[in-house]
């Protein structure tokens, strides 16, 4: 058994679902499964009971607010290249705390609940290879990650220079759907703001071309 494999949640009900390709199920049996086992992971999501919101209108868009003190030492992290070589990476399998485990996903990815969670139920899927994080190469692995995962929960990808991102280690994050705002607004925007760039049997791909032409980069 190599290091990836020793941190894959070894359970009957997981690869009954697997087996059967219900993906969502088994990472809700994951989400639950750490839950019960690891701590750390446990207060943190206790914490979201704390957790302060606001919601205002901002140019026609609705702003949700959340103060989330325990997912500040993620939010706040140095993302500079001097830092990130400096550090070791915490998405790294050899890296990854004891007590985490994950599910294996297109042979390539691991699903892993996120121990700095935003959403009621937040995962982190990040690739067993070390690889740069960059969307230009992730876009398929992105559309059949969400066709798994997509009926419970929302795909998210953050650029490298995000806070909260691992610049040096392609992943994306899931997270509980119908819980960020933009999610109820979406059909809304593609109609005010939308172009279609790309329409064909497999995907329909809009583009915020108002959104391009008021926030230009580096202004």
């Amino acid at each position: 058994m190599n290091l990836s494999e020793q941190k894959f949640l070894r359970d009957i009900q997981v690869e009954n679902f697997i087996n059967n390709n219900n993906y969502v199920a088994a990472a809700e049996h994951l989400f639950n499964s750490q839950l019960n086992s690891w701590e750390f992971l446990r207060k943190n999501y206790e914490a979201l009971r704390t957790v302060q919101t606001k919601s205002f209108w901002f140019d026609g868009f609705k702003i949700k607010v959340q103060f989330n003190k325990e997912r500040l030492i993620s939010t706040s992290a140095e993302v500079d290249e001097k830092s990130v070589s400096n550090r070791k990476c915490f998405l790294c399998v050899e890296n990854l705390p004891e007590e985490q485990k994950g599910i294996l996903l297109r042979k390539n990815f691991l699903l892993l609940s996120n121990p700095y969670p935003i959403f009621p139920q937040h995962f982190t899927i990040s690739t067993l290879k070390h690889e740069p994080q960059r969307i230009s190469e992730g876009f398929e692995e992105l559309f059949e990650l969400t066709r798994l995962l997509g009926a419970n929960y929302t795909m998210v990808y953050n650029g490298p220079g995000c806070g909260a991102s691992a610049p040096d280690h392609l992943h994306f994050q899931a997270g509980t759907k119908l819980f960020i705002p933009i999610e109820n607004d979406i059909q809304q925007l593609k109609t005010d703001y939308g172009k279609i760039v790309e329409d064909n049997e497999n995907n329909t791909v809009n583009l915020n071309t108002e959104g391009i032409n008021r926030y230009k980069p580096n202004e």
